[in-house]
């Protein structure tokens, strides 16, 4: 029977976990620790690619999971932290891809990852309050470009 106290204590820390993913750290940057230390110990652009998506995306479940809980209060800021992401990693990419490089895969499907979020998004802009219509609209629009100088550096090599 005293076994059951240290199972159910990690039965529900993991839930817990599954309910709220992995926050940015607490001093303000884009990154939880484990992205951190992965962006840290990237060797490679294609590395840091890699991390960026795996943020991107823990960013857009966030933002899904709060819109599911009806915590849109929280929304806003959630898309403008998102929007920093792919800023930087707009910049980190822009900066570290020299011209004629081949196509990057990691890009493209970084790529392909911006542009279907920026497609739920839309959905989700929909279904919430019209009080969030305009960090909706901001965020989509930045989202859009970074997405469309994605597309400039795989193919037009800018």
């Amino acid at each position: 029977m005293a076994l059951w106290g240290p199972l159910l204590f990690l039965l529900l820390l993991d839930l817990s976990s599954a309910a709220f993913p992995a926050a940015p750290a607490a001093d303000g940057s884009l990154f939880s620790p484990a992205e951190s230390a992965r962006l840290a110990g990237a060797k490679s652009l294609d590395d840091r690619i890699k991390v960026y998506e795996s943020a991107s995306g823990r960013m857009r479940e966030t933002i899904e999971k709060l819109a599911r809980r009806e915590a849109f209060g929280a929304i806003p800021d959630a898309l403008e932290t998102w929007t920093s992401l792919l800023g930087q990693s707009l910049e980190d990419i822009r900066a570290h891809t020299p011209p004629g490089r081949k196509k990057s895969k990691r890009l493209i499907r970084y790529e392909i990852q911006v542009r279907k979020a920026v497609a739920g998004m839309k959905e989700l802009k929909i279904k919430s309050p019209v009080e969030l219509a305009d960090a909706f609209d901001t965020f989509l629009a930045r989202a859009e470009s970074v997405r469309k100088e994605f597309i400039d550096i795989l193919f037009l090599g800018k």
